[in-house]
Parts: structure tokens; C-alpha cells; sequence
């Protein structure tokens, strides 16, 4: 089937710039190929879920954001009951706010919106492989729709082949059953051992 032909199928209209000049009879069409690429990766849709409901999933099963990564199975079970997502960034609302209070030099310390932590943690699979993700602990104030999560993951660096070890202390605000705040402290420590240090350091 044509690419174009599938987006009905999977409901909206595909983002594109239109753009042409005549020549001949024939217009040139000047589509945004990444944006569409985003936007059907946004899309990507399972008929319905067990309740009727239409079901998003944002990136492949096999990324470690994905429904079969180590990473969101470790995540959803310390949201159970909170939050509910088909992969990572489906826990996300639209209007997430993430704090990155203790990370890596030159990381931002603060990103808006689920589709800017997609673009974000694109590029997470060619850095760093994770294989495990243990030691949860969980804290949770259900006056205040609030979860503490301490837990550690485990892999390997794409780059290097070093073994990654961290852990992490994510802060975590609920709203209408969606992640609507996430405070994240790391071991940057951790990340540079893994990948290699600024400078040749270490």
C-alpha cells in the first residue's frame, strides 16, 4: 500500500508543506518528510484496546522507551495504578514538564512537552543499551499524586562496550492518569564511565 494511501487508516491528515510552482502541467510538491516520519511515528495505532479505546504507541517495542523495554517496564510498574501508558512516552501528557535536577554537563535542565522528550531521547539506542532495569523502590503521597522512584538500570555502552551501571531518583506528578511533572537525579559519574569521559579524563 502507498505510504499516503495508509494515513486514513490510521486517522488525521498527514502534516506536509505545499509548496509548487507550475511547469508544464505538472505542480512539484515539496513534502516534509521528517515531520511526516514524526508524525506517523506519533500515530502509530493498534485498533482498540480492551476497553474500545484507540491505542498510541510513540516508538518501536524493541527501543528501550518502548513497550518491551527494560526502561518502561521498570517505569510502569512503579506508575501501577497511577499511570497508564502502551510505552514510555505514551505515560506522558501533552504538556509534561521534565526537570533534569542532577545530569550530565551541558544536558538541559528543563524540557516542555511530550513531543520535545521524544525528540530528546531519539538518539538514547545509539548511545547507551539498556538490558536491565531493578531495585525499585517506591514512595507515594496519593494526597498529592505524587511518586518517588528509586531504581537502577543496566547495560552497556554503544560506543565503548563498557558496562553501565546507574541509578536514578525520578520525582513523578500525576494528573488525569498522565505523568504531568518528572524530577530526574542521576549519577552522571555513572554515564561518563560507560561512554567515556569529557576530554580523555578518567
Amino acid at each position: 500500500m502507498p505510504v499516503r494511501d495508509a494515513y486514513p487508516a490510521i486517522g488525521g491528515t498527514p502534516p506536509t508543506r505545499l509548496s509548487g510552482s507550475s511547469v508544464g502541467s505538472k505542480y512539484l510538491y515539496d513534502y516534509d518528510l521528517r515531520r511526516q516520519s514524526r508524525w506517523l511515528r506519533k500515530r502509530r495505532c493498534r485498533p482498540m484496546g480492551r476497553t474500545g479505546e484507540q491505542v498510541t504507541k510513540y516508538i518501536d517495542d524493541s527501543s528501550n522507551f518502548g513497550a518491551d523495554g527494560p526502561f518502561f517496564h521498570i517505569i510502569r510498574e512503579g506508575l501501577k495504578g497511577l499511570a497508564e501508558g502502551e510505552d514510555y512516552f505514551d505515560l506522558l501528557a501533552d504538556d509534561v514538564v521534565f526537570e533534569y535536577v542532577i545530569s550530565v554537563p551541558g544536558y538541559p535542565q528543563r524540557v516542555e512537552g511530550r513531543q520535545s522528550i521524544i525528540d530528546l531521547y531519539s538518539d538514547y539506542d545509539s548511545f547507551m543499551t539498556v538490558r536491565s532495569a531493578d531495585n525499585l523502590h517506591v514512595y507515594r503521597d496519593p494526597a498529592v499524586s505524587v511518586a518517588v522512584l528509586e531504581y537502577e538500570v543496566h547495560g552497556e555502552s554503544v560506543q565503548t562496550g563498557r558496562t553501565y551501571d546507574n541509578r536514578f531518583v525520578s520525582i513523578v506528578t500525576i494528573k488525569d492518569g498522565k505523568v504531568a511533572r518528572w524530577r530526574d537525579y542521576l549519577d552522571p559519574v555513572a554515564v561518563f564511565d560507560a561512554a567515556g569521559w569529557p576530554g580523555g579524563l578518567g
